[in-house]
């Protein structure tokens, strides 16, 4: 099998604009991996130590669908922007001021994720609670793309970038802001219909970043 080509960090510089990036990748595993943790706590409900029979566990249960999808489409969102980001510092050398800042966006939007999520796992039929799930993966999405953009455009990034890597990287959010408006459109008619489109966007983003 063929390994991928190494792309090593930018040499030191006395460039005060630039500096390394390992500290921001760092911060950005480290919000990520909170974020994911948190996500399962709302499945954690007090109320299961008070259960004692099997048919008061069956209908806490059947209960818990709406905040165990919630999750699982949540976690999956989370992961494809690990791995989107992942991918686009494999090819960025360094960072600067600005690019700081707008990851900090970027990462603000993901930090947002466990609230967005219980809300929607608590409340899958109420238009509010499904738009502002919507909402906060499009602002995480576009913050994704504005981080991107500046790197490019600001000589962050190797000289080696793969042809069609940037119009990759443009096609998928596009996509997702689509397919995510349309959501939110459906969410004025129909929230849970909205709902139901989350859970079929997240996974056909999982199939279409596992493949080559």
């Amino acid at each position: 099998m063929t390994q991928p080509a190494q792309v090593e960090s930018a040499p030191p510089t006395t460039d005060a604009r630039f500096v390394g990036k390992t500290r921001l990748e760092a911060l950005s595993d480290g919000i990520f991996a909170i974020v994911m943790t948190l996500l399962v706590l709302e499945l954690l409900s007090p109320g299961w130590s008070t259960l004692h029979t099997a048919a008061e566990v069956g209908a806490a249960l059947q209960q818990l669908w709406p905040k165990a999808v919630s999750f699982v489409i949540s976690f999956a969102i989370a992961g494809i922007f690990w791995v989107a980001q992942h991918s686009q510092f494999h090819f960025i050398r360094r960072t600067d001021r600005r690019h700081l800042w707008i990851t900090m966006l970027f990462l603000l939007g993901v930090a947002c994720l466990p609230f967005s999520a219980a809300l929607l796992g608590e409340h899958p039929d109420v238009r509010a609670a499904v738009l502002i799930y919507g909402l906060n993966v499009m602002l995480v999405a576009l913050a994704l793309a504005a981080q991107w953009r500046y790197a490019t455009s600001s000589g962050l990034t190797t000289p080696e970038l793969p042809a069609g890597f940037s119009r990759g990287v443009y096609r998928r959010i596009g996509f997702g802001q689509l397919a995510y408006g349309s959501a939110l459109i459906v969410a004025f008619v129909r929230p849970e219909a909205a709902f139901a489109l989350y859970v079929l966007f997240a996974l056909l983003y999982v199939v279409v970043q596992l493949r080559p």
